[in-house]
């Protein structure tokens, strides 16, 4: 058979194929085909009157979001109740775009600093957000201006922020700690230059693991309040990448952070840091991403969203 018969005959097979995949999916039934509790859905798109920059899943199921000023002193605000698509305006009084937060014991959000005057000039405002009433609430003021730090809840109910930059758009080395009963206190003695929005995790003995994006890494102990180094990455400095503390598992349940993406360009690179044995090797995902959210999804893998690409500013 020569070599333009050959074609003739395979183009046809492939047809036939096609055909008759195409005709035996007709007749599978559809819930075999895609069943949405084991392989999940999409629903249709939801038009949000913003950009959803931040985002909270708060104890109510709803979601709270929100954004730099519009046509106000404040940020637009947003609560979306999933169930029904309803939203709700919640603005609050200062410019949260920027800032930093987590949970409170009681299930309020505690939002750390803002956008000032100038480029990377941060605010002091500290707010939280009462899911339940769905108000805002001024409770104080950091020492230094918040702009991109990275706050962490503790056991104790007390939150600490770390990094970020401060009024004059200046990387900050204060640890703040914010205490629900006494307010916001700089801790003495824990000072430490993380850079902007810090990855930072808590872990099962009560310290918190700064996993980037500089290169070298290291824990912090809130009961002595002392740093210690566990090591340094691979890839070096991943400016705009992200991390996500893996699930504890049997026998030793020993902590494991993975970092991905990040730099500029971005890298796919990716790496698992190992309480145990440090970094392992870099393996690349073959996508590379910077601001990248990474999320737990059940039986332990990671569900990774690609969000800018390539040229950290231009590829859009």
């Amino acid at each position: 058979m020569d070599n333009s018969i050959r074609r003739t005959w395979l183009k046809g097979l492939v047809r036939v194929l096609v055909v008759a995949v195409a005709l035996l999916a007709s007749l599978w039934p559809a819930e075999s085909r895609a069943e949405p509790s084991t392989t999940g859905a999409w629903s249709a798109p939801v038009t949000l009157p913003g950009v959803s920059i931040h985002a909270a899943l708060l104890p109510t199921g709803k979601i709270l979001t929100f954004q730099w000023p519009a046509g106000g002193p404040g940020s637009a605000a947003w609560v979306l109740d999933p169930s029904t698509i309803g939203l709700s305006s919640v603005p609050v009084g200062a410019n949260i775009f920027c800032s930093g937060h987590s949970f409170l014991w009681d299930g309020r959000l505690l939002v750390f600093g803002g956008h000032g005057a100038g480029d990377a000039a941060g605010i002091r405002d500290v707010h939280t957000f009462d899911p339940f009433t769905e108000q805002w609430t001024r409770v104080g003021e950091t020492a230094v201006g918040r702009w991109y730090p990275t706050s962490v809840s503790l056991g104790d109910g007390s939150v600490l922020v770390f990094g970020g930059s401060d009024e004059q758009g200046n990387v900050t080395p204060l640890v703040e700690r914010y205490d629900p009963v006494s307010g916001i206190q700089v801790v003495p003695g824990a000072d430490r230059f993380v850079g902007v929005y810090p990855r930072m995790h808590l872990l099962s003995s009560g310290k918190v693991f700064d996993t980037g994006p500089q290169s070298l890494t290291g824990t912090f102990d809130p009961a002595t309040v002392t740093w210690e180094v566990v090591g340094s990455s691979n890839y070096g400095y991943r400016s705009g990448g992200t991390s996500v503390l893996l699930p504890l598992n049997p026998p030793d349940y020993r902590p494991k952070v993975l970092i991905f993406g990040g730099g500029d360009p971005a890298t796919d690179t990716a790496e698992i840091i190992d309480m145990a044995d440090f970094f392992r090797k870099v393996w690349a995902l073959g996508e590379a991403g910077i601001e990248v959210p990474l999320t737990i999804l059940q039986g332990s893998q990671i569900n990774l969203v690609t969000v800018l690409s390539g040229d950290r500013y231009n590829d859009l």
